[in-house]
């Protein structure tokens, strides 16, 4: 049984859940979240009977932010530098973005600041209808500093992020899956069963080596030319060929029968 700080860390029928818990504080991020993050991303990568992530809050909130209190006290107690604390952040939400596996963000309620960067290191969000998402910062006089400058330009166009970080709005669930921010709307209080029974869907549909080897190809695939991508999703392409998941994917469509996927 792994054990946690801040998060609640469950794992069922090939799904790992992670549950942001600090719900006092609106699951406002801070160190212990950091640690806890980053041993999870560590699981999720080495243990072979997890196929898809989903990191939540739960049904009310997902992240109001960063605790912007830590870096202040850490400052007063010289045990921290602000860009230093800035550097921890990214260095946690660099890792989340970099797990191997799909990784879904299940929004409910508030997703501001650094817990909209949370979501956006993920591979897409889906949001309950009470969402407000939003890159608030400058409100306070400050600047996102977990990867939302980068992240969310690259999800929803330059003039739309520019936007929202320049006027600090909070968007609604709604508003959100109008600009690709969001793939999915659900009912309030059903954000959970609906997350699931998406990452059930990919976990018994697709194959766990093609998932892992299609988000490299199109992670790496958008940092460099054209021509160096698509020979990235040639050699993935030919890696998987070669993957035991191959072989059980088409024995299974040839005997018409859900495949039982090996994962390797």
């Amino acid at each position: 049984m792994y054990e946690f700080e801040k998060i609640i860390f469950e794992v069922t029928d090939h799904v790992a859940v992670i549950n942001l818990n600090r719900p006092e504080k609106l699951n406002m991020l801070y160190v212990p979240y950091f640690r806890d993050l980053i041993k999870t991303a560590d699981i999720i990568d080495n243990d072979q009977s997890i196929f898809v992530a989903i990191i939540t809050g739960g049904e009310k909130v997902f992240s109001a932010g960063d605790d912007v209190n830590e870096p202040e006290e850490m400052l007063r107690q010289k045990e921290l530098g602000l860009f230093e604390w800035m550097r921890v952040l990214q260095t946690t939400l660099n890792r989340i973005a970099r797990i191997k596996k799909p990784v879904i963000a299940a929004v409910a309620g508030y997703a501001l600041g650094g817990g909209l960067e949370l979501a956006l290191a993920c591979d897409f969000i889906v949001a309950s209808e009470n969402a407000r998402l939003g890159l608030t910062e400058a409100k306070l006089g400050l600047l996102p500093c977990g990867g939302g400058t980068q992240r969310l330009p690259r999800l929803v166009g330059k003039p739309r992020a520019k936007e929202m970080m320049f006027c600090g709005d909070m968007l609604t669930a709604e508003e959100s899956y109008e600009i690709g921010l969001v793939n999915h709307v659900y009912p309030e209080g059903t954000l959970m069963e609906n997350a699931i029974a998406l990452a059930q869907k990919i976990c018994k549909k697709t194959s766990p080596v093609s998932n892992r080897m299609i988000k490299d190809a199109v992670n790496r695939g958008a940092e460099v030319d054209l021509d160096t991508a698509i020979y990235i999703e040639c050699a993935n392409a030919a890696a998987v060929g070669e993957s035991e998941d191959k072989i059980e994917g088409m024995k299974a469509f040839a005997e018409k029968r859900a495949p039982i996927w090996p994962g390797k």
